[in-house]
């Protein structure tokens, strides 16, 4: 797969300002579905979030996310693609949450899934 070009494909980083527990805010998941939909009126982007392991929530963060997509209006125009990585170094392992949004317009997608599907085996030859 190397060689290949492919633009506008983009990572989504969402982060808390600091580590104090808020109170449900239901305006979040309201914020983010906009920015993605104002992100896919090019439908030739796409993106990928990765569920951050660090502190042990990374699959309360993807199931968060999964009931975000589902009950959204997106639905229907941006397509989304889940990919749960096993990722081992030394004696440890590590299982990554991911997901990969496009367009269902986009020209590219079918590479862009090949890519996105391989990611294991290209973890796994580190």
């Amino acid at each position: 797969m190397s060689g290949l070009d492919i633009n506008n494909i983009f990572q989504i980083i969402i982060e808390k300002v600091s580590d104090k527990i808020e109170k449900l805010d239901t305006q979040v998941s309201i914020t983010i579905q906009a920015i993605i939909i104002a992100f896919f009126k090019n439908s030739q982007n796409s993106m990928l979030y990765v569920c951050d392991y660090k502190d042990d929530k990374s699959l309360k963060r993807f199931k968060v996310f999964n009931r975000w997509y589902a009950t959204s209006s997106i639905e229907s125009e941006i397509l989304k693609k889940d990919n749960v990585i096993n990722c081992k170094s030394n004696s440890h392992n590590t299982i990554i949450y991911s997901s990969l949004l496009y367009h269902k317009e986009n020209r590219n997608q079918k590479t862009i899934i090949e890519i996105y599907n391989t990611m294991q085996e290209i973890l796994d030859e580190k």
